[in-house]
């Protein structure tokens, strides 16, 4: 199948599909993220017992400290304690997008999908070595543009350094770092979003066909250069509207909360309680959306989902 080209308002489609399926299957979406916290939880405190044993730091003011500015050494042991984390996130992502494929498509599908990828088959190696070619591909990028922002004298660590109180850092310092710092700071921000998004598409890619990790990655990166300024304009919508909707909330729950505490916090809790159980499947399926209307061959699905009445540009 070829790359195909969408437009802002299919990406709208898309993500309206997207709260369609969750609202559409509740109960098992819900129940897929309590299962997720659990084990992504897990994940983490293991993390940091590895970390902890290995740079030989038991208090977390100063694991934390030391993993913020990390030594040579201690970087090479923060690298080698997240291999086995990225190993074991890795087919969970995956599972959470056959999980979202098998509902959107009809087929037969249960919370158990999110482990589908967990035993060492053929799938699971090239979701690896995908994922390691990304990797390298994402450090690489990054420090290339570092040393070329350095090579034009800016330095883009002097932001985190201005506005960090432990350093000594003046936060009216980053008045003063000019307008070229800006334009390079604010490139790297969007190369690093779109390398993102080319990276979750070819993951999925990976996940749903049976292409390889090198047929996927190229995918990945074409199907993002085809549609880039429709992904473009969509990523500043939805941001400001998130940003929005999310101020709002908080304003209301801040005026709730300035009249009578026992509401806002019988307001808050609800709202957090469904943005936790909800922001995974709403996320992986909006991914796998994406990499449908890009990559996919489920027209006839998409000819169902994304119907005119769901088009909002």
């Amino acid at each position: 199948m070829g790359i195909k080209k969408i437009s802002i308002s299919d990406m709208f489609s898309m993500l309206l599909a997207s709260f369609r399926l969750v609202g559409n299957h509740p109960g098992r979406f819900a129940l897929a993220s309590f299962f997720s916290l659990l084990i992504l939880i897990f994940l983490v405190c293991i993390l940091m017992a590895v970390l902890a044993a290995t740079v030989g730091i038991s208090q977390t003011s100063a694991l934390v400290k030391t993993m913020q500015n990390p030594s040579t050494e201690n970087l090479l042991y923060i690298y080698a304690a997240m291999i086995p984390f990225v190993l074991l996130f890795i087919p969970f992502i995956a599972g959470w997008l056959k999980l979202c494929q098998n509902t959107a498509k009809g087929e037969p599908s249960a919370v158990s999908d999110i482990f589908l990828y967990f035993s060492f088959n053929n799938t699971l190696k090239k979701l690896i070595y995908y994922s390691v070619i990304s990797i390298v591909v994402y450090i690489s990028v990054s420090y290339l543009f570092k040393l070329l922002c350095l090579a034009f004298g800016l330095d883009l660590n002097a932001l985190e350094t201005s506005l960090n109180p432990q350093t000594g850092g003046d936060p009216l310092a980053v008045l003063n770092l000019g307008a070229g710092f800006w334009i390079a700071y604010f490139c790297m921000l969007i190369v690093g979003m779109f390398m993102q998004i080319m990276f979750y598409l070819g993951f999925a890619h990976v996940a749903l066909t049976a292409n390889s990790a090198i047929d996927s990655f190229k995918a990945g990166i074409g199907g993002v250069l085809k549609n880039l300024l429709a992904i473009f304009a969509f990523c500043i919508i939805v941001f400001i509207g998130m940003l929005v909707v999310a101020l709002l909330l908080l304003a209301l729950v801040l005026f709730l909360s300035y009249l009578n505490k026992t509401i806002g916090l019988f307001v808050a809790i609800p709202l957090f309680l469904g943005y936790i159980l909800f922001i995974y499947p709403l996320t992986f399926s909006f991914n796998y959306y994406f990499w449908n209307g890009i990559l996919g061959n489920e027209t006839e699905k998409l000819s169902t989902e994304f119907s005119n009445s769901d088009v909002l540009i």
